[in-house]
């Protein structure tokens, strides 16, 4: 009885804390005191990440894609959309990574002990323990899919290009 219920308080504790996104208004944007995420420039879209307790605004300015938003680690998640990816540390209330890219966000993979951040033109491989940047694979073209191996990656672009990166 006493097992069941600390793994039922832990759930319930777990859902307390569980991040959600939001589509607010400009106005909303402006007058919220939450902490800003990335500066976009000429934002058509706004949004808030959100807990219980902490909360992180943002734009953006494709208005026909939603942010991808994924749990990384307990309480840490990533945010990616247009040219903006972040890595937000609930526990601690704070931004570990915050990255301007080079190429249009696609999606993010996690695999062993990394965070692949995939863009349009370019994978970046992020170390999950210390959030550093260990690499970035340039791709041939631009990206469609992504097949992990134990030694290797396989990345399939269009115009048939196949790119292999060691793992």
């Amino acid at each position: 009885m006493g097992v069941q219920l600390y793994i039922l308080l832990s759930q319930n504790l777990k859902d307390f804390m569980k991040v959600e996104f939001k589509a607010i208004s400009e106005s909303d944007f402006r007058e919220t005191g939450s902490i800003l995420l990335f500066n976009t420039e000429r934002p058509r879209c706004y949004g808030i990440i959100f807990n219980e307790e902490i909360s992180f605004k943002f734009g953006w300015q494709s208005d026909l894609i939603t942010p991808e938003i994924n749990e990384v680690s307990e309480n840490v998640y990533s945010l990616g959309i247009d040219l903006n990816f972040a890595i937000i540390d609930f526990n601690k209330n704070s931004i570990v990574t915050n990255l301007l890219l080079d190429y249009f966000f696609y999606l993010t993979k996690l695999y062993e002990d990394y965070l692949y951040v995939i863009t349009e033109l370019s994978i970046i491989r992020i170390e999950l323990v210390t959030f550093t940047i260990i690499e970035t694979l340039y791709l041939p073209d631009i990206f469609k899919e992504i097949v992990f191996d134990k030694n290797r990656i396989e990345v399939k672009c269009f115009n048939d290009e196949i790119a292999y990166f060691a793992i």
